[in-house]
């Protein structure tokens, strides 16, 4: 990721070393730690109705270029990852610490503005997800297809009832 600044990446990897650290003992509580990050960032916790459909659109991106970038590097086809649980169900909980080091990462993250906030979450989600593959929880084929069904995840459990809601109010285009 050459886009990252050399000065910012220590403490983004400090992150992401925190994560691993914290989470790899469970691939439920990995995840479940990306996605509360994925809604600290973007303002959406607990799937809120009133984010900006930008900052939705961002984080699909990042997932998807992620994912292709992946692809590309580690030639994979990135095979389908059925996520064996629900976003929000109960096993998608993360702990107190986790927690706390996911509101610090966020924050920095989300104090770069839309110009470098993409590029600072798509490099921390690579460094975190070089550190998990080949562990007993994920294997480096299967992270591109992770990406992707998070991406789609956002979509349905944030982005689409984003949508509805805006369609209620201004109406379809369907």
């Amino acid at each position: 990721m050459p886009y990252i600044n050399k000065e910012d990446r220590p403490r983004l990897d400090k992150f992401s070393a925190a994560l691993c650290a914290g989470t790899q003992n469970s691939r439920d509580q990995f995840l479940a730690a990306l996605w509360t990050l994925f809604e600290m960032v973007y303002g959406t916790p607990k799937a809120a109705k009133g984010t900006r459909y930008f900052m939705q659109n961002e984080l699909i991106g990042v997932l998807n270029c992620a994912r292709f970038e992946w692809q590309r590097r580690f030639n994979v086809a990135g095979e389908r990852s059925e996520l064996k649980c629900e976003i929000g169900c109960p096993s998608w909980t993360v702990s107190e610490e986790i927690s706390s080091a996911l509101s610090e990462i966020a924050g920095e993250i989300g104090e770069k503005g839309h110009e470098q906030r993409a590029g600072a979450l798509n490099y921390f989600l690579t460094v975190t997800f070089l550190r998990m593959a080949g562990t007993k929880l994920f294997s480096r084929e299967e992270v591109p297809g992770i990406f992707s069904e998070l991406a789609e995840r956002w979509y349905r459990q944030v982005t689409a009832p984003y949508e509805d809601g805006a369609i209620e109010k201004n109406g379809d285009c369907f």
